[in-house]
């Protein structure tokens, strides 16, 4: 009887360590994909910021002529307008946001934007374009409500790309602002042409 109950105090040992291994394999695997998760979402997010940063910044030297470049507003948001001439008609090109996207669409000489056509590019809550200068402008994203990246993009076109209807020119921003903004990133100016 003896040989029993140590053989039953045996077994009940060996299937404790079991469930307790068993407990911290599965709370182990728990906490690798809640990390795993988390990660995933934060590369995500930075790589939304940088290509909405980078998608802006290559439309915007695209266009880089004179008279090529116009910050406008549409529903509320402010709207980056690229002006292209194709056999003698200006075709525009709106990039603005609208339902929580950066959208982007084609307009045609003598039409008008229609926001169902516009094309979803990446999610996006808000951009602003703000005119600092003759030749620069800030463009500031934000995919929600604590995270905006700002990125200052010069025209390098001699005629200084800007249309005659833009909005007034406006303050720069402190370093303050851009200190609470988070990244800046500056386009050089060409060779020989001081500042940006």
């Amino acid at each position: 009887m003896s040989q029993l109950k140590q053989h039953n105090a045996d077994l009940a040992i060996v299937l404790l360590l079991f469930f307790v291994y068993a407990g911290c394999a599965l709370m182990l695997c728990v906490l690798g994909a809640n990390s795993y998760g988390h990660t995933a979402a934060v590369l995500e997010e930075s790589y939304n910021q940088r290509s909405g940063v980078l998608y802006i910044a290559q439309k915007f030297h695209q266009n880089d002529i004179g008279g090529g470049v116009r910050l406008d507003s549409y529903q509320g948001s402010d709207a980056l307008v690229l002006i292209e001439q194709e056999t003698g008609k200006a075709y525009e090109t709106w990039i603005f946001v609208l339902d929580g996207y950066l959208c982007e669409e084609l307009i045609a000489p003598d039409s008008t934007l229609v926001a169902d056509q516009a094309q979803r590019i990446m999610p996006l809550q808000e951009l602003r374009l703000t005119r600092t200068g003759d030749a620069l402008i800030a463009v500031s994203l934000s995919i929600d409500a604590q995270t905006v990246n700002t990125i200052h993009l010069a025209l390098r076109s001699s005629g200084g790309g800007f249309t005659t209807e833009d909005r007034p020119p406006a303050a720069a921003p402190s370093s303050d602002d851009a200190r609470a903004s988070g990244p800046t990133i500056m386009t050089p100016a060409p060779d020989g042409e001081g500042g940006s």
